[in-house]
């Protein structure tokens, strides 16, 4: 802990390049979905889900139509978005599933016996928690005045590495469960012969409660608690996640106005609900007079469940690393400071939140093992983003190496060394393997991936 406690100063030391007023320097709210696919909202093409108030959000900042997260399941990305960094460099390969190696596994039940990596097939071990010395987007920001608070589902080990561990003031509704064990009051379950639960707000709850609501609710009172100095807020919703439960009202709604199935209609209420709460933490910072000072960004930690999400045209679902595995929804808002608009040609990954959320506080971040890029100059509408490569690793996969870079993406097996090539531009599907008509640009993708 005393090394981190040195890092973090050193980087302060070395990182703010602009001298910002504490009292200037823009609130932030990172709100992150769990398994909300590409197209599950109106913005981007869904007619049948109502999204109102991410549509206004979108319409409000910009879209990026081709937003990317660093992996294709939840712990994988969200240690991406806390440090800035590939998944492979966290050696964050897959979902942290448990502390007990299987068949035994105890999925979220912390223990005493945390050791650092567990094996996940193939002589491939991936940790079990994001270390303590990796520096987080929240620490800097904490050591820049601001006051920090993480709500929702965490997923990035147990108890002795949680948010109040990782540069945040306060935790709420965190545990290392990668699902809840129940969307309604009180919050918990049996499973697997153990009880899983949140603790805290099992404790205070009422019933009839929903978790989302609930989330939302302690978000707005934080707002209200720290107004006066700028926050940041990395809010992260459970929604739609499994198990799926829905208000009835909602469900009943999608049914008999939309003709959904129960299913498809619970579904589709979930993500209601989660358009609701946006909206209820939009219209909270308005109330208080803050909206045009405050950063809000909204995104999802990977691609829709198949059979759930309507993915369409995109190939894969959540745990793949075809497009529909991958490719997410991604709106920056900030009126004033953001011009409205959609983005379709840049690029952009979860990796790029931790530096420019650092751009957005006046920080210039000096660690050469951040691999983002700061997107504030495209955000303002400055310059486009130059051309650059992104890269996925996920060793459960057979086709487990991938590449973007401009139209083309490159798949790789790494046991076989079969290639697939294709151009997302013209074949967003990923139907139509060019592997063997372009073998020139197969050598050169392949090059850069061997590398990295």
């Amino acid at each position: 802990m005393i090394k981190k406690i040195l890092s973090v100063f050193i980087f302060l030391l070395f990182a703010s390049g602009i001298n910002v007023n504490a009292q200037q320097k823009p609130n932030i709210i990172f709100i992150l979905a769990d398994d909300l696919g590409w197209k599950d909202v109106g913005f981007m093409g869904n007619q049948i889900i109502e999204t109102p108030n991410l549509d206004k959000l979108a319409s409000s900042g910009m879209v990026f139509t081709q937003g990317y997260s660093a992996g294709p399941m939840c712990t994988p990305t969200r240690a991406s978005i806390m440090t800035g960094k590939y998944p492979a460099d966290n050696q964050m390969f897959s979902v942290i599933t448990s502390l007990q190696p299987p068949p035994n596994w105890d999925y979220g039940v912390p223990r005493g016996d945390n050791y650092d990596f567990f094996e996940i097939g193939n002589n491939i071990r991936t940790r079990s928690y994001l270390p303590l010395e990796e520096i987080t987007v929240a620490e800097i920001l904490k050591g820049e005045g601001y006051k920090t608070c993480y709500i929702g589902k965490w997923h990035l080990g147990h108890d002795p590495y949680h948010p109040l561990y990782q540069g945040f003031d306060v935790q709420i509704g965190t545990t290392n469960y990668g699902s809840p064990p129940t969307y309604f009051f009180p919050y918990e379950t049996m499973r697997t012969e153990q009880k899983r639960l949140i603790e805290d707000l099992n404790k205070d709850g009422k019933p009839g409660e929903y978790l989302t609501d609930r989330l939302t609710d302690e978000a707005i009172g934080f707002i209200k608690k720290n107004n006066e100095h700028p926050f940041f807020i990395s809010l992260n919703y459970y929604n739609p996640h499994s198990p799926y439960y829905a208000k009835e009202d909602l469900q009943k709604y999608y049914v008999e106005v939309k003709n959904l199935n129960d299913g498809d209609a619970e579904y589709a209420a979930m993500i209601h609900t989660l358009d609701q709460n946006v909206g209820k933490i939009v219209n909270a910072v308005k109330k208080l007079g803050l909206r045009k000072k405050t950063l809000i960004v909204f995104t999802s930690d990977n691609g829709g469940v198949g059979g759930k999400s309507d993915l369409a045209p995109l190939r894969g679902a959540k745990g793949s690393i075809y497009e529909g595995g991958i490719r997410v929804p991604v709106v920056f808002s900030m009126p004033g400071k953001i011009p409205p608009g959609k983005n379709e040609k840049d690029l952009v990954s979860s990796i790029d939140y931790f530096p420019t959320i650092h751009a957005f506080a006046g920080i210039h971040d000096t660690d050469p093992m951040i691999r983002g890029v700061n997107l504030l100059p495209v955000l303002e509408g400055k310059i486009d983003l130059e051309d650059r490569s992104l890269f996925w690793i996920f060793p459960q996969m057979e086709n487990d190496m991938v590449i973007r870079k401009g139209d083309f993406k490159l798949i790789v097996n790494s046991k076989t060394g079969q290639k697939e090539l294709y151009n997302l531009i013209k074949d967003p599907s990923e139907s139509i393997n060019l592997s063997e008509q372009h073998p020139e640009i197969v050598t050169r993708l392949d090059s850069l991936l061997k590398a990295f």
